[in-house]
This record gives structure tokens, sequence and C-alpha cells, in this order.
């Protein structure tokens, strides 16, 4: 990372729990679909035609993501990054619990070290999500991914109120066992996403929109 602590977070505003119950439900009919946990450009692509069948318009964004859980958090909060950097070299991904966290899409070199076993390759397409413009609000539909729970490290959809991560990185501050973690969202542009086969708009994508849709509606008529 590029710091040896987090910023302020980023906080909640408007409208974000509207997004982060969509975000939810897209996840959930992306992985009934039979997508894999890590698929970020599936997810963001039904992410988005949803929000536009409720006249929002989202746009892709990419980024490094890195997950902390609170035991990690809390090292950084107190000693930063070089003291987590030195727990994790002498923790093993199969022990529950202590310290931990885990990178989701292209890493940098040097700028975070995965610990060892980790499966999340340095090579990866990326990680993807949406962003609302109109609302000023990050939406991802698949960070759920990183969930390690024997490592104490539970993240779900989120929908947060903050800037792109175009030019510095977001903090999001996340309630996980144990205390209070983190999801950090580092810019990244590749762009290699759009030539996913999973970017595309095809019957398996559209079916599970529609799904979705409707999903929300029968939601919202129960209310």
């Amino acid at each position: 990372m590029r710091s040896s602590g987090p910023p302020a977070s980023a906080s909640p505003g408007p409208d974000v729990a509207w997004f982060a119950r969509v975000a939810t439900q897209v996840r959930a009919g992306v992985l009934a679909a039979g997508y894999a946990p890590d698929s970020c450009v599936a997810s963001t692509r039904v992410l988005i035609e949803v929000l536009r069948v409720w006249g929002v318009s989202a746009v892709p964004v990419e980024a490094q993501v890195s997950v902390f859980n609170a035991a990690a958090m809390d090292i950084v909060r107190a000693e930063g990054f070089p003291a987590l950097g030195q727990a994790l070299m002498g923790t093993s991904a199969a022990t529950p619990g202590g310290a931990w966290s885990v990178g989701v899409g292209v890493l940098r070199p040097g700028e975070i070290a995965l610990p060892a076993g980790d499966p999340f390759a340095p090579d990866s397409v990326g990680h993807v999500l949406g962003y609302v413009p109109s609302a000023g609000v990050l939406v991802d539909a698949s960070i759920d991914q990183a969930t390690r729970e024997h490592k104490d490290l539970v993240v779900a959809p989120l929908a947060v109120a903050a800037v792109r991560p175009d030019d510095a990185p977001v903090w999001v501050d996340v309630a996980m066992p144990g205390g209070v973690g983190a999801v950090v969202f580092d810019p990244a542009d590749t762009g290699r996403y759009r030539r996913s086969r999973n970017w595309r708009l095809d019957a398996v994508n559209t079916s599970i929109v529609g799904a979705v849709v409707r999903a929300l509606r029968a939601q919202d008529a129960a209310r």
C-alpha cells in the first residue's frame, strides 16, 4: 500500500442501502445461474443492466482490492502496514483466526504481499465493480468472493458513497467478526474485462437480469 495507515473511510450516503440491496440480489442471481464465486465481470454487467431498468446509469470501474479482517486492521491502526506484513509472514492460510488479508484482482508488484498459498493470482483479469455517477456510489456485487470465514474475514456485496478510485485508494470500514475490518479499492485500468465473454449481454446474463428485476419487485410489493 502507499501509506502506513488508513485515511478517513468513505461514509454512507443517500440511497446506499437500496444499492446494497440490489447488489445482494444481483449476486444471488449470478451464483444461482452457475457462475463461479469470482465472477465479478458477470456480476457487474448484470448490476448495470438491472439498475438501467430503474433508470439509474452505472458504469464499470476497475480496481485492485485488498480486504483486511478486524485483527489485521487492529495492527494497521496501531502500528502501520509494515507491522501487518510481519504478522502475515508467520501465519498459515489453513490456521483459523489471526490477522489476515485477501487481494482481489490485479496486483502491482510491491504494493501488497499476499499471504502464502492465497489462490488469487496476480495475472487474473482484475476486479470490476459498478459506479453510479448521479449518486456518487460505488457498488460491488462480488466482493464476497474475498470471504474466508475461518479467518474471521467476512464481507458481503456492498455499496458505499465514495469517489471513484481513479487516482487514490478508497477505504471502506466493514463490520466483521471481532471488530471492524476494511475493504480498500486501489486504482486499476486494464480494460481486459471487456474482452471477457462474461461481459456479453447474452441469453444467460439477460435471463439473470430478468430474474433479479422480478425478485426486487416482489420484495418491494411485500414491503
